[in-house]
């Protein structure tokens, strides 16, 4: 997911794109410039800069159980 263009401006602080583009970059996050011309954020970028713990990772098994498939 991505930040909107409005959560864009509320976390930059800035409605230019030039600015938005000038923070993101002194904030250290990882971004694109669109075809339209403005930065795409990842949200998950964003909320693992703010110190957000919340999002989780999902570890598989290397093997699969072969018990459970009857092999």
């Amino acid at each position: 997911m991505f930040l909107s263009k409005k959560d864009t401006v509320a976390f930059t602080g800035y409605q230019v794109i030039h600015y938005q583009i000038k923070a993101l970059t002194a904030f250290g996050l990882p971004f694109k410039i669109g075809t339209h011309g403005r930065p795409i954020v990842l949200v998950s970028e964003v909320e693992k800069f703010l110190g957000c713990t919340s999002t989780k990772t999902t570890q598989y098994a290397s093997e699969p159980n072969w018990a459970a498939l009857g092999a």
